[in-house]
């Protein structure tokens, strides 16, 4: 007889982290499949935020050949599909949904505020990008732009994971603070 690699608790912490390692993923596929239809509504759409957004900021823009190009300054700026968020929304809502230790109700909510709050943090990392190409060097922009942003969406994908899950202790603390 083999000797027990795991305690009883350690099997079933192992069993339920693949179940929902498992429904993340069909999840996922399921979703990204779907969803990748809208892909370039999302692009057109962050599109035209981004320009109403630099506008507000004294920016002029002017609209480019497609719909998900346009000028900003000299530079000519394209919202790609990699650019949209659309993958990390995704992860987001799916490993939302996959967590079984909360309702229903708590998880369709969980899903709408936190893809509505991704959204907005990718707004702002394209627009922090267009800035950066413009006041600052093409070799820094593309650093932050390659490397560094993509980071910080997973790591603001993480963050909000960690913040549904924790919701209901983060509004304890809050109301034990007097702030609501």
């Amino acid at each position: 007889m083999l000797p027990a690699f795991f305690t009883k608790k350690e099997e079933k912490m192992r069993t339920e982290a693949i179940a929902f390692l498992t429904r993340w993923g069909v999840l996922f596929v399921f979703f990204y499949f779907i969803l990748m239809g809208y892909e370039r509504a999302l692009q057109e759409m962050e599109t035209q935020h981004v320009q109403s957004i630099l506008s507000a900021l004294g920016m002029a823009t002017l609209n480019g050949p497609t719909s998900i190009q346009f000028f900003a300054g000299i530079n000519r700026i394209e919202i790609s599909a990699l650019c949209s968020g659309l993958i990390e929304m995704v992860l987001l809502g799916t490993a939302i949904l996959a967590t079984q230790t909360r309702s229903i109700h708590s998880r369709l909510r969980g899903v709408i505020v936190g893809v509505f709050l991704l959204y907005v943090f990718n707004l702002v990392r394209i627009v922090i990008t267009i800035l950066q190409l413009h006041y600052t060097t093409l070799s820094f922009a593309t650093f932050t732009h390659d490397i560094l942003f993509r980071l910080i969406l997973i790591l603001g994908f993480a963050i909000l994971y960690g913040a549904w899950l924790n919701f209901d202790k983060i509004c304890m603390v809050l109301r034990q603070k007097g702030f609501f």
